[in-house]
Parts: structure tokens; C-alpha cells; sequence
């Protein structure tokens, strides 16, 4: 059942952007976020809060343009992070690495977490195992 998961997050996700293509869903992340929730709400990692969906920006855009992500823990599979591409408009797949190195959490989303971003892992002692910082933007 696991070993679908993913497939089934992928073609759902890949239904959505098609259905709405002429839509520019980078600028109506409020409404799509909603949507996203109700159409992975019978998600199991979603019921037990291994899934997020928000918005992050790239750290090489000074502008700081906010961009939709989804990030699912599938225990033996492993994290797996989409983001929403303003370009084609479409999901795009990446490690948990890659989505590090390339994209950050807004201030604001962190304040409201306590500084913890959601695919963060605590180690024992209860800390962060991993702590990057964000730049604040106020209109986010």
C-alpha cells in the first residue's frame, strides 16, 4: 500500500494542475492550498501530521515570491517534497535535500510553528536537528 503512495500523491497532484492549467495557481495559493487538503484528507500521513502544505521561496529570489509546496513523510519511503513550479505551472518532485538547499519558510509561517519547520525532525534532547534561517516578509 505504501509503495503507492507516492504514485497515487503524484497523479493526484498531476490531475489538479492539469484540470486547472489555465489557471495561475501561484496566484491563488490561498484557495488552492484549501483544495489541496480536502483531496488528500484520506492521505494516511496526513492524519498523522507527516504532511504539510504552504508556501516557501527559492533563496536565490531576493523577492522572496511565495510558492506552494507539499512535503509527505511515507515512513519507509522516506520524505518526498513537490513544489508548485510558476513557470509550467506543474508539481515538481525533489529530495529532501535538493528542497533544503533551494528553498526556505517564510518568518512568519516559522513564528507560528515555533521556529520549526515542518519536515524538521527533534533528536532526543528535543532540538532541531536541522535550524536554517529565513528572511521575514510581511506581506506573506
Amino acid at each position: 500500500m505504501l509503495g503507492n503512495t507516492n504514485e497515487i500523491i503524484s497523479q493526484k497532484l498531476s490531475f489538479l494542475t492539469s484540470q486547472y492549467k489555465d489557471l495561475d495557481l501561484t496566484s491563488s495559493q490561498k484557495d488552492f492550498i484549501k483544495l489541496l487538503f480536502i483531496v488528500f484528507r484520506d492521505t494516511p500521513c496526513l492524519a498523522q501530521n507527516k504532511c504539510s502544505i504552504n508556501r516557501v521561496y527559492r533563496k536565490s529570489d531576493s523577492s522572496q515570491k511565495p510558492l506552494l509546496y507539499c512535503y509527505f513523510d511515507l515512513n519507509e519511503l522516506g520524505e518526498i517534497f513537490y513544489y508548485l513550479d510558476d513557470n509550467s505551472n506543474s508539481f515538481v518532485q525533489m529530495s529532501k535535500e535538493e528542497f533544503d538547499k533551494n528553498f526556505d519558510c517564510y518568518i512568519k509561517d516559522l513564528r507560528q510553528s515555533k521556529g520549526k519547520k515542518p519536515w524538521e525532525k527533534e533528536n532526543t534532547n528535543g532540538k532541531k536537528v536541522q535550524n536554517n534561517t529565513s528572511l521575514d516578509r510581511s506581506d506573506v
